[in-house]
């Protein structure tokens, strides 16, 4: 099991944030949001969840992995630096490989930084751009 990790606050918004980009709702107030003040917000088609329930449950890391060394043996579950990830994607790749028992496949000119795409790499396979 692969656990991938980031600040819970950054988590909460960029959650939020998603949410009313991918619909073209108008958001309101994100504390409003965050404290549950802004009325209950359906997170889920398939759920009865709120959004700001929903959001604070994935950004409970500890409750997750909790949940997971349940089911599965802790020397079987990764967590995964989300930020370093985006930093520094080889290195995160390189632990998941060692994780999995994999051989040594990637390096860092598997990884591009598109400017359109600023701060989030592009995994670049070949020559190909």
């Amino acid at each position: 099991v692969i656990l991938v990790v980031r600040n819970p606050t950054d988590r909460v918004v960029s959650d939020i944030v998603q949410f009313y980009a991918v619909r073209g709702h108008n958001m309101p107030d994100i504390n409003s949001i965050i404290m549950d003040r802004a009325g209950y917000i359906k997170a889920y088609d398939y759920s009865d969840i709120s959004l700001s329930k929903s959001v604070l449950l994935m950004s409970n890391y500890s409750m997750m992995y909790q949940l997971m060394a349940e089911v599965f043996p802790k020397e079987n579950i990764l967590v995964v630096n989300g930020e370093t990830m985006i930093e520094d994607p080889l290195q995160e790749i390189t632990n998941v490989e060692k994780f999995l028992k994999l051989p040594s496949f990637f390096s860092k000119d598997h990884f591009v930084y598109p400017e359109e795409k600023a701060g989030f790499p592009c995994f670049k396979l070949g020559d190909e751009r």
